[in-house]
């Protein structure tokens, strides 16, 4: 058996499933490489009373920082702020979710992967407003669904993106 590693858990657990199992509000945001962003879990900030989300998330590079108060870092440094666990402890319960040491795929892999097949959902819309201009009302709940869609879908599965854009290209036909 592969011993765990702190590439392994940084490479394996995602800061947004960190989020979800702590029961963080998470708002998409664009800020640079951040498409997340929270208030801030440490009590060190504003003495634990934030009102405004100022902790991002980059969910492909799977680091965070908080503007606020400084703090930053890999996925293990989230939960350690979000659980309030010493790095030990942290890195404990954090390799009970790795699910093959030493196996992963290169994030910048993922990248070369993914984001072509959200171009081609924007793609796929855009071409539908042009040709259709009268159904830009009609359309947004449309987007609604295809934001919650592409936001609920790990960024890291293509292949769910490629079913939403075939099903987006097969409902736009149908127009």
């Amino acid at each position: 058996m592969s011993l765990v590693t702190k590439a392994d858990i940084t490479n394996q657990v995602k800061i947004f499933d960190i989020a979800k199992q702590f029961g963080i509000r998470l708002e998409s945001a664009s800020a640079g490489n951040f498409d997340y962003r929270c208030r801030c879990m440490s009590s060190d900030h504003k003495s634990g009373r934030e009102r405004s989300a100022s902790l991002y998330i980059d969910s492909i590079d799977n680091n965070f920082h908080c503007f606020g108060c400084n703090e930053g870092g890999s996925v293990i440094g989230f939960y350690m702020l979000c659980s309030g666990k010493e790095f030990g402890d942290a890195f404990r319960d954090l390799k009970e979710m790795v699910k093959v040491p030493g196996k992963y795929q290169d994030v910048v892999d993922q990248k070369k992967i993914v984001f072509p097949l959200l171009l081609e959902s924007s793609n796929i819309i855009r071409r539908f407003l042009i040709q259709h201009p009268d159904q830009l009302d009609k359309m947004t709940g449309l987007f609604k669904k295809i934001d919650k869609l592409s936001f609920d879908t790990a960024k890291e599965d293509p292949d769910k993106i490629f079913e939403m854009n075939n099903k987006l290209r097969a409902l736009l036909e149908e127009k």
